[in-house]
């Protein structure tokens, strides 16, 4: 597939044979941006001044976007990734999906390291056809890779949730949460590692969550979480409690405790979990990370020495 880099070459080299206006439109556009500067301090949006350009082919576009960035960098707010990822999404729901494809593109071509513009060009794979599906989960692997919080055993299924979350909107935090599952026997009552996983979060809290805080979120987690599948009816929606106690550990702070909920996803009877929960403090990125190992297991068994062996990445606090 050709690069976005190529392209934008490509349509210049077309402007030079067939006499097209890129470089009319870019100058007209800097002199309309400077006058615009003149009463204002912030930088105009590049987005909107490719909105302006649609009937320009999206080749040119891109052109007139490496031209821009390349005359007038200063001019244009070219340092926020949702200027082309707004961009992109309203040429998305304009039906126009191989153009929203190149968009989304440049943009994981000027923000390579952000989680969020592989995961919208992995969306727009996903729109475009089924022929693109290997692009389209190359791109969530990657966006997937540079969100997770945890190094652990790979073959443990991993699954990436946004704050404020679906099912527990309640907890105000903003962050992500990351879910990992043993690659079998979870949902096996037989099984060792039934209902044996983890999740982790990163939250922007610049604060040491207290014992009653924790209790109250997982409160809201696993009712919300429940209450969000089919249940018996004669259940109390609110059936769940936490009791929690902090401890000090050569290694920092950790909570242990037990969490009582209905189990809506296998045997729809309550069911009690034995928890360890991590905290860890960033002080130079201000946010907390929490990492909740849970299991019916009693702590001395076996699948606690594998949940142990989670620990947060060390890249999530530079």
């Amino acid at each position: 597939m050709i690069s976005i880099k190529k392209i934008a070459f490509l349509s210049l080299i077309s402007c030079v044979i067939i006499g097209c206006n890129v470089n009319k439109t870019a100058t007209a556009i800097a002199s309309e941006s400077s006058t615009e500067n003149s009463t204002k301090t912030e930088n105009l949006s590049i987005g909107e001044i490719l909105t302006k350009n649609n009937h320009l082919p999206i080749e040119e576009r891109i052109a007139l976007y490496h031209q821009l960035k390349k005359e007038n960098p200063g001019a244009y707010n070219f340092k926020d990734e949702k200027e082309l990822n707004d961009y992109g999404y309203a040429l998305l729901n304009a039906d126009l999906k191989e153009e929203a494809v190149e968009i989304f593109k440049l943009n994981v071509e000027q923000f390579p390291n952000s989680a969020d513009v592989h995961y919208n060009l992995a969306d727009a794979y996903s729109n475009v056809s089924y022929h693109y599906r290997e692009l389209s989960k190359e791109n969530r692997e990657k966006a997937l890779e540079i969100w997770s919080i945890l190094e652990m055993e790979e073959t443990w299924g991993m699954e990436i949730f946004h704050f404020p979350l679906r099912f527990a909107k309640e907890i105000n935090y903003t962050g992500i949460e990351e879910a990992r599952f043993p690659p079998k026997g979870w949902a096996d009552t037989t099984s060792n590692y039934f209902w044996t996983y983890l999740f982790a979060w990163e939250i922007n809290i610049d604060s040491e969550l207290t014992v009653e805080e924790l209790e109250a979120d997982l409160i809201l987690y696993y009712d919300g979480l429940m209450n969000s599948m089919d249940r018996d009816e004669t259940i109390d929606s609110n059936i769940t409690t936490a009791a929690l106690q902090k401890q000090n550990t050569v290694n920092g702070t950790q909570f242990i405790g037990k969490v009582k909920t209905f189990d809506a996803f296998t045997t729809h009877q309550s069911i009690v979990l034995n928890i360890i929960i991590d905290y860890n403090y960033c002080k130079q990125e201000k946010t907390t990370q929490l990492l909740f190992m849970l299991s019916p297991e009693p702590f001395e068994s076996d699948v606690w020495t594998e949940l142990k062996t989670a620990k947060f990445r060390k890249e999530i606090c530079k």
